[in-house]
Parts: C-alpha cells; structure tokens; sequence
C-alpha cells in the first residue's frame, strides 16, 4: 500500500507519493494507455516511475471524483495536454522522478513537476534561465533544482514542455506570463530529502 500526501494549493489538488516500494504486479484500474506503455519500457525502474505517476491519477480520481469508473478516462488537446474526459472542465498533470511520483487536478490548465537535485549546469543556465534566475542559481544546487522544477510546471501548463522557451519565461515570483496568458508558480514541500516539486496554473 502506497503512503500518498495530498495538498491543495491555489486551486489545484496535489497528490505524490515513494513508489520505490510499489508493487509492479498490481495494475488494477490503469488506463490503456499506461499499460501499452508499461509493455514498452524495459528499464525497471523508468517502469516503476511511469507505474507511480499512474498509481497517482487513480487516487486523485478517487479522492475528487469517488463516482468516476476505473480505468480513468483522460485524452490530451492539440498541444498534448491532458485532460479528464469526464467529467468535464478538469485538467491533470503527471510527474515522477527517482523515488517519487505525483499528480495535480485543476479546473484549469496545470503543470506539476518534481526533481531529484542536481548540480547547476553552466550549458543549462546559459541557455535556459534568465539573468535574473543565473544570479540565485549559479553554484546553488538547491536553487538550480527548484527553479528548473518551476520552469518545468509552468511548460506543462502551457501545454508546449520544452518548445515554450525556458529563456523566455522567469520563474522567480508567484506568477509569470507567455503570450499573453498568466500562470500561478508555487513551490510544494514534498518532505523528501534533495527533492523539489513545484505546480503551475493558467489564471
């Protein structure tokens, strides 16, 4: 059985949880989807992290939507983004990385992310943070981490991941923009050691 933590934060229900423990055999309720890709992942441990971020959306569902049959029914729009298909009007984002893995639920479009610290990269700050965000990140692994994870969120939110321009938006405050289009920023305390998670919504 997985211990999973809930929040809530500005409108969005978050859920993550240690699938390091999780038992790969039990795929009771997973989506079509999820279970094609399983089939297709032969590292142990990527499939154990795609398994976790599955296991995450069916207790999101449960605990917002206890009515909603398995296996949970979601597509994705244009852009990729993924989204309930029913009920109607609700959004979700998937993340995992190492130990854990995590899911957020909100009316509007949403990015959740989580990663593992890693060291600053002098190719990644130059190409993908800004003035503003160097400055905090240079040499500081723990900022370096967190902001990539808020950078990451908001790209999921958008719908683009990478292709949004990392360089073009800065993180650093509790809203951002891209195109016209604003979107909250929050930190999430997961409580795990060298691990930072951050979410994202379009306001």
């Amino acid at each position: 059985m997985l211990c999973i933590t809930e929040r809530k934060i500005n409108g969005i229900y978050i859920c993550f949880g240690d699938i390091s423990e999780a038992d790969m055999s039990d795929t009771e309720g997973f989506s079509e989807y999820r279970l094609k890709k399983l089939d297709n992942i032969v590292n142990e441990n990527e499939k154990r992290r795609s398994a976790g971020a599955e296991y995450m959306l069916i207790h999101a569902a449960a605990a917002l939507f206890p009515e909603l049959p398995l296996p949970v029914k979601y597509e994705a729009d244009e852009r990729g983004k993924p989204y309930f298909k029913y009920p109607e009007g609700y959004f979700l984002s998937l993340s995992h990385s190492g130990i854990l893995a995590a899911c957020a639920v909100s009316d509007a479009p949403v990015g959740i992310d989580v990663q593992h610290e890693r060291k600053p990269s002098p190719g990644l700050l130059r190409r993908f943070f800004t003035e503003n965000e160097r400055r905090q990140a240079e040499g500081d692994t723990e900022a370096f981490t967190r902001i990539w994870a808020r950078k990451e969120a908001v790209s999921k939110a958008a719908g683009l991941g990478v292709q949004i321009g990392f360089g073009s938006i800065e993180v650093l405050g509790a809203e951002t923009e891209h195109q016209g289009v604003i979107y909250s920023i929050s930190d999430v305390c997961c409580g795990f050691d060298n691990y930072y998670m951050a979410v994202s919504r379009q306001l």
